[in-house]
């Protein structure tokens, strides 16, 4: 069976999928200072790269058109009607408990165990069933009449999912996950028709408190997990960009003031700006200074404004288009590893961040990410923006056409949900986001 599904749905999901992402290009102009400057590796040392602000003006128009014609596509009339997936009610809370076993034991193989590639990208992808349990919780709440003890359980599992699924990995330091599912329950319950003004508030409120925890929570575990004041985070954050004398100081420094002082001084290094953001300087202070670093981190990571500036500027000026070179993986996106067992990593992260100096010579393992406007720019300039949006809209569109629509049945709801999850990570490749979208499509909807 099939329904008809309206432009407003599809704009409203494009927005869950692009708000975050885009929220990276929002907050530099809120929390920086114009003129932007930027660091960057020119052979073997760090220099400072100047953006004028008429340039960084210049980006924000590009990214805007990038958004607007998303958007536009996204929401333009159609009368193609969506695929039904009504599941039994008696399947449907089988699929939960079985969703949840089967998704807690991959979710916990997969980050904390170490295994061949060939068997990674199997469990990542039974991972996600945990993903899928939580959304199949919420769907019976919404919309099964539960008994109020059978109700319980559904709450406690569904605890339990969101403990395996987003708390483990921000325990392990990896924020991605918590944000993303937090993203992803809020629009199950528009899309279930569950939002009222305290469902409003209370997500408001839950937002703009995770928000401000993750960062410092995951800047805390990594600062103590060695001990007292031996910040182990310089190592991830500044070591592998080439600094790993100066952490490796820190990391000897046992007085908490001096080991922040030493703390300031490197974050300058890393992000020139970070000492003059606006709003933030009340946090300036002996007494605060922890929770200042973590501020600033948190706004230096959802900051991809100087990045696109960077790239407009030098390419094609100083570095040439790549015509389509990070865009080859596609050509092998469908064939699972193990069927090849050889099929070539995606090192597009390597390659950029070395190709504009954003990591040192040396290191051989970071991956920068590389929003995908970014990357159309650095393979053909302006039309590599205007395509890449076009692309990513149209293969939202039609997943949003013919697999979730807006009719409410959990197994349209599940699969808009895990495309979703990747969607949201839209600071990656595109070959990464859209792979991940397809990917998730083959696997859930067959």
């Amino acid at each position: 069976m099939r329904i008809n599904t309206n432009s407003v749905a599809r704009g409203i999901y494009a927005f869950f999928a692009l708000a975050l992402f885009g929220s990276t290009f929002i907050l530099p102009i809120i929390f920086y200072r114009f003129p932007l400057e930027k660091t960057i590796y020119k052979n073997g040392a760090l220099f400072l790269f100047h953006l004028p602000t008429s340039a960084i003006y210049y980006s924000l128009f590009i990214v805007f058109l990038w958004f607007l014609l998303v958007f536009v596509i996204m929401v333009w009339p159609s009368s193609i009607k969506t695929f039904v997936r009504v599941w039994p009610e008696r399947l449907v809370i089988i699929c939960f408990f079985l969703f949840s076993l089967i998704g807690a034991v991959c979710s916990l193989f997969h980050n904390l165990i170490i295994v061949a590639p060939v068997i990674k990208e199997i469990v990542y992808q039974l991972s996600l069933l945990l993903l899928a349990a939580l959304v199949i919780g919420i769907y019976l709440i919404k919309k099964s009449n539960l008994k109020i003890f059978f109700e319980f359980i559904i709450y406690f599992v569904l605890f339990f999912d969101l403990c395996v699924f987003a708390i483990v990995p921000l325990l392990l330091g990896i924020v991605y996950p918590i944000i993303a599912t937090s993203i992803i329950l809020v629009f199950c319950i528009y899309y279930l028709k569950g939002f009222n003004a305290k469902t409003i508030l209370f997500f408001i409120i839950f937002w703009g408190s995770l928000l401000l925890i993750v960062q410092p929570v995951k800047t805390t575990i990594r600062y103590y997990l060695l001990g007292p004041y031996r910040p182990i985070s310089l190592k991830t954050f500044f070591g592998k960009r080439g600094l790993l004398k100066e952490a490796s100081q820190v990391m000897k420094i046992n007085n908490k003031h001096q080991a922040f002082s030493k703390l300031l001084q490197l974050e300058k290094a890393y992000d020139p700006d970070f000492d003059h953001l606006r709003f933030l300087t009340c946090l300036k202070q002996e007494h605060f200074i922890g929770l200042y670093v973590s501020a600033t981190q948190l706004i230096y990571r959802l900051n991809h404004l100087n990045e696109l500036t960077e790239v407009m500027l030098r390419t094609p000026k100083e570095i040439p288009y790549l015509y389509g070179k990070t865009y080859r993986p596609f050509l092998y996106l469908t064939i699972p590893r193990i069927l090849w067992p050889d099929k070539p990593y995606d090192k597009t992260g390597q390659m950029f961040g070395h190709r504009y100096g954003m990591l040192c010579i040396s290191d051989g393992t970071t991956s920068i990410n590389l929003p995908i406007p970014i990357e159309g720019w650095i393979n053909f300039g302006f039309f590599g923006v205007i395509l890449s949006a076009a692309i990513l809209s149209f293969a939202l569109r039609f997943i949003w056409l013919f697999f979730v629509g807006e009719n409410g049945h959990v197994g349209n709801v599940v699969i808009g949900a895990l495309v979703l999850y990747s969607a949201i990570n839209s600071e990656s490749s595109f070959f990464l986001v859209l792979g991940g979208c397809l990917h998730t499509v083959i696997v859930y909807w067959l």
